[in-house]
């Protein structure tokens, strides 16, 4: 059983490192301006990419684009152009924040993500810090102005001079300083503004940068049933070693699951939480020789009853195999209560129309007991669970 179980989590982890893979219709624009339709390994980035893995076909050789060989590229909508410009370096967390106002300028050379381009354009950098650019027909690309630092070393305050970058640069029909007062360093503050922009000025925006799938939240119930088998071992009569082993058992389960995806990496991963009811009951006959004399064999009936609400915590990777169908594997941490034994359990599965799944989990052996003097049990349980989805 455990080389069938080992054998199984080893096709689903290839399967998967291999479909990690995945390439899609894009472009990049070399050095000399021109431009290549192929087909661009789309990891939707969450930091701005420093290089972009491409091939021409389905059946080529996988290539590497270096950003100092490109300027431009896309890949599912999304658009990302090369500069060379000065970022502000500064930290916003609190422990690296300091007490200067200003920017601490860095030159580097970065893709930038197209958020609007047109009369004005604006642009977003993000690698440990958030930073939104802008750049117009006769303005030359800049960073909008924002930083977190502190006054007296004691208030956190704002520099929101980008603010007044907007008042002065990016003004349609001289608008109040009141509108720019309302603006916060946000991306759909700022797509916002500079869409309105735009529109104002009666110039088309030849690009902006689409909607992506907001965090979504999933609740499943998740009946299933536990196929368990229980081994007590013990130390009896001048210290022979005992042995019960239990009958097998099948049993119903039950759970609810609160699952969280990922807006990011194109919604394949996700946390949940799946408080769940399990329950075992067994009983055996037995003969067991007297601590006491006489050493006679007696009969006994051992019980066990084991009843248990478990939390799971855990994490989920999704494969999507069209639309409506995907493969996932999770494993997770289970918290028992206020029982100190703990345990975890692996996963893998099929989820069809977004809604009914099916999955088959294994969970370690446990030993119920902990360490005790009283003996030690193997206690091992595996899972065919059917998920539904309500929302």
């Amino acid at each position: 059983m455990k080389n069938l179980l080992t054998l199984l989590f080893i096709f689903c982890f290839t399967i998967f490192s291999y479909a990690q893979i995945k390439f899609e219709k894009g472009y990049f624009i070399d050095n000399s301006g021109k431009r290549k339709d192929c087909l661009i390994k789309n990891v939707e980035w969450k930091n701005n990419p420093k290089n972009v893995k491409y091939k021409l076909t389905e059946s080529s050789v996988i290539k590497d684009l270096k950003i100092n060989t490109i300027k431009e590229f896309s890949v599912d909508e999304v658009k990302y152009k090369r500069f060379k410009l000065k970022v502000d370096s500064s930290k916003d967390n609190l422990q690296s924040m300091t007490a200067d106002r200003d920017p601490v300028w860095k030159e580097e050379l970065v893709f930038l993500r197209v958020l609007v381009q047109g009369k004005a354009s604006l642009y977003f950098y993000k690698d440990n810090v958030k930073r939104f650019f802008f750049s117009t027909n006769d303005i030359p690309i800049q960073q909008l102005i924002h930083k977190y630092y502190f006054m007296e070393g004691i208030f956190k305050v704002e520099n929101n001079d980008f603010r007044k970058q907007l008042e002065t640069k990016v003004n349609c029909k001289n608008s109040s300083a009141i509108i720019f007062d309302n603006i916060n360093y946000k991306k759909k503050n700022l797509v916002n503004y500079f869409t309105k922009y735009n529109l104002c000025e009666r110039i088309d925006i030849t690009y902006s940068e689409k909607k992506k799938a907001k965090n979504k939240i999933h609740f499943k119930i998740k009946p299933g049933l536990n196929f368990q088998s229980l081994t007590y071992e013990e130390t009896g009569h001048l210290n022979e070693k005992v042995v019960i082993d239990f009958e097998n058992k099948t049993t119903f389960r039950f759970g609810i699951e609160l699952e969280y995806i990922f807006p990011y990496n194109k919604n394949k991963w996700g946390i949940y939480i799946e408080p769940s009811y399990k329950s075992y009951e067994n009983k055996k006959e037995v003969e067991r020789k007297r601590l006491l004399p006489p050493w006679t064999t007696i009969q006994q009936t051992i019980d066990v009853s084991y009843v248990i609400l478990e939390l799971p915590i855990g994490i989920r990777h999704y494969l999507f195999l069209n639309k409506s169908s995907s493969l996932f594997i999770n494993a997770a941490y289970i918290f028992n209560g206020k029982s100190k034994v703990r345990s975890y359990y692996l996963g893998f599965g099929y989820e069809f129309n977004k809604k009914v799944n099916l999955e088959f989990r294994h969970y370690p052996n446990k030993n119920f007991f902990g360490k005790s003097i009283y003996g030690y049990s193997k206690y091992n349980n595996s899972s065919l669970i059917v998920g539904y989805q309500l929302f």
